[in-house]
């Protein structure tokens, strides 16, 4: 009964009003010139910036270590097309992909060891299992997305869930709005999470099996036209790599009536973290849940664009927002610290 109430009670909380949050805390970080990622755990924050790991100390943001180069040899990365390694974060060690390999580090980036990939993919880790991604084309010539289940050895288990890509070179479209949330698949503890296309977070467990859904019962937002201009406008004028495909790519955009709900999601501290598409005052929405998909509360944060289809690296950890933000008066990147404090639910 409580699972069936939790939808409406969902709905209505979301009328409430949501709180806002600023910035309380900005640090300098000095020598770091092209950020990609951070990731914070409860002793310290990795800012990830093309081969290199930066650690910085969570209490007192003093840099901890800097490893990691582009190269082959031992604690060295072979980088990918998008010019960067992955890294994931365990409860003792971090775990970084990289080309052909799967290297781990101590929390304090000492070199443990590393393993060859023959799985060609970015990989999550899922206890002593892994998670990852293929894409592929079926006898229609429709491109798929596929999260699968690798064991130990890295040896394909199962695929647990398919949907079609967002771009479809061979059929001529891309989805304008959602094709850079194909990839939204974590794992947590024991579980995989997969946001679905039918705005529904999909929760598997270790051995692929399905174990509950939790639908987002959250009214879309309308695309105006004016917001498909903006995406247009990017497209055409100031993405340089789009820019430069627009003549070819012009026809093959798509532009659905509504927002998907979810931009974004995470999950730290046994909280779902799920970025919708509104924004106010320049600060993006976040719903807040618990791991059964129970409403905790909603907050916008101040979450910087990097341009209209993604945002300057963030996480959580704790009751705080950690953001990766360029100062544009001394074009040095800074970290920005925020409370998170949002409505809760009503028992």
């Amino acid at each position: 009964m409580r699972q069936k109430l939790l939808f409406p009670l969902l709905f209505f909380l979301l009328l409430l009003p949501a709180l806002h949050a600023a910035a309380q805390k900005v640090v300098a970080l000095p020598n770091i010139l092209n950020p990609y990622d951070i990731l914070v755990d409860k002793d310290y924050i990795y800012i990830i910036e093309l081969a290199t790991i930066h650690i910085f100390s969570l209490k007192d943001y003093s840099r901890v270590n800097t490893f990691g180069r582009k190269g082959e040899g031992p604690g060295e990365f072979k980088l990918d097309d998008d010019n960067s390694v992955t890294v994931c974060l365990l409860p003792d060690s971090l775990l970084i992909n990289s080309v052909g390999r799967i290297s781990y580090f101590s929390k304090d980036g000492t070199f443990i060891k590393e393993v060859p990939n023959h799985a060609g993919l970015w990989l999550k880790p899922l206890g002593d299992y892994f998670v990852g991604m293929r894409t592929w084309y079926d006898n229609k010539n429709t491109r798929f997305r596929t999260v699968c289940i690798f064991d130990s050895q890295l040896k394909k288990l199962k695929d647990i869930y398919s949907e079609a890509h967002g771009i479809q070179p061979r059929r001529k479209t891309i989805d304008a709005i959602s094709w850079p949330s194909s990839w939204n698949y974590l794992t947590y503890g024991d579980k995989v999470f997969v946001m679905g296309k039918e705005n529904k977070l999909l929760i598997f467990n270790k051995q692929g099996e399905s174990i509950s859904s939790i639908p987002l019962d959250y009214k879309p937002i309308k695309l105006t036209a004016s917001k498909k201009e903006e995406y247009i406008t990017f497209y055409k004028e100031l993405d340089p790599y789009w820019r430069a495909r627009w003549e070819r790519l012009k026809s093959w955009y798509v532009f659905p009536d509504y927002f998907p709900v979810a931009r974004y999601f995470n999950i730290k501290n046994d909280k779902i973290y799920i970025m919708t598409y509104k924004e106010e005052k320049n600060q993006k929405e976040f719903l807040i849940l618990d791991l059964q998909g129970k409403y905790l509360g909603k907050v916008f944060l101040p979450i910087v664009s990097a341009d209209i289809l993604g945002v300057m690296p963030f996480d959580f950890q704790g009751n705080h927002l950690y953001q990766i933000q360029e100062n544009e008066d001394t074009e040095n990147w800074e970290l920005h610290v925020s409370d998170i404090t949002f409505n809760s639910s009503l028992e």
